[in-house]
């Protein structure tokens, strides 16, 4: 009778253990549902495109903001155009500016006061709120200075360092995500792990099949080389025989033809390339971006076939440097891509070699 009432009660206990483990299993997992949902909804408003999108239109907008704003004209010492009712254009183009730029930070500093939480976007905030109340008050009649320039070039500045900053996030957790696709689909795993010996036999089974404690063979193999790598050295290759080739042509041959022979090559090098790619169907956008490519790379290329072959060359050959750096703006401003710390090092070393 004791022996049944202590097994109940220990069954009871065991039974109130796990309600109580199931309790707080579930409570930790809506805590971290609810962890992610915030996530989400922060990264989802702090989208870098978004940020890009902002920037470029608060960008053309403060243009005229800062040419008619008279405080501006003041400090610089310089007489701006003046006409009747330009005094009210910096504070038209200043409201714009706060209500299509301004948003997002509004929205941000809303959220972090909401959890209680606040962080830069309130800081921003604030500012931007300060700066357009006292503005609109001078514009009215107030006595004082305005700062619709400032408030201007704020917005300005705060979107970029925002883009710059989410590209970066971005581009790290892509490069996480990149990183996973290299785990190979399969692996050689030793049958008995417990008693391995040198010549041990092995398995090859699917990556997910596998679990702690396995006992994994790695050997070294050309798995991970990428061929296109050799399409890199090869370019590098062909553009210094250009150059020798360019500076010892017969100073009698005209340049254009030089430029003509150059072109018809790296055509044709790119015709033979592309038979090995995808083909995909174009657009006319794309035909008229390809014709006006073509133009300026035929300018470019006359440029440098005239400057190599009657420029100094310890003065001409650096400036090809220079396609690094465009490289780096364009590929920021058009892609949105950020380098990264090797593609910094690889420009560093190319530039001081």
């Amino acid at each position: 009778m004791a022996r049944d009432t202590a097994t109940n009660e220990h069954d009871h206990h065991e039974m109130a253990e796990s309600g109580a483990a199931e309790h707080g299993a579930h409570d930790h997992a809506a805590h971290e549902q609810g962890a992610h949902d915030q996530g989400a909804h922060e990264h989802s408003a702090h989208d870098p495109a978004r940020f890009k999108r902002l920037f470029w239109i608060t960008l053309v907008l403060t243009i005229p903001t800062l040419v008619f704003s008279t405080g501006l004209q003041d400090i610089l010492g310089l007489s701006g155009p003046r006409f009747p009712g330009s005094q009210f254009i910096p504070a038209a183009f200043g409201l714009a500016i706060f209500v299509i730029g301004g948003r997002i930070f509004l929205q941000g500093a809303w959220h972090e006061l909401r959890v209680k939480s606040p962080g830069m976007m309130t800081l921003i905030s604030l500012a931007l709120v300060v700066a357009f109340g006292y503005s609109a008050a001078v514009t009215l009649g107030f006595e004082g200075m305005d700062f619709w320039w400032e408030l201007s070039t704020l917005v300005v500045i705060m979107l970029l360092g925002h883009w710059i900053e989410m590209s970066a996030v971005m581009g790290a957790q892509n490069a996480l995500g990149e990183l996973a696709k290299l785990v190979p689909d399969t692996a050689e795993r030793v049958r008995d792990a417990e008693h391995a010996a040198p010549d041990a036999e092995s398995e090859r089974v699917p990556t997910a099949e596998l679990r702690v404690g396995d006992l994994l063979i790695v050997r070294p193999g050309g798995e991970a080389f990428d061929p296109d790598a050799l399409y890199a050295v090869g370019g590098m290759l062909c553009f210094g025989l250009r150059e020798v080739v360019t500076r010892r042509t017969d100073p009698a041959t005209p340049h254009l033809l030089i430029t003509f022979i150059t072109l018809m090559t790296v055509g044709t090098t790119g015709a033979v390339g592309s038979l090995v790619s995808p083909w995909a169907a174009m657009e006319s956008w794309h035909l008229v971006a390809i014709l006006a490519s073509s133009v300026a790379i035929f300018v470019c290329y006359h440029a440098g076939v005239v400057a190599m072959r009657t420029g100094e060359i310890g003065f001409t050959a650096p400036f090809r440097y220079t396609v690094i750096l465009w490289a780096l703006i364009l590929g920021f401003a058009v892609f949105g891509e950020v380098p990264d710390a090797r593609t910094m090092i690889g420009a560093a070393m190319i530039v001081a070699a």
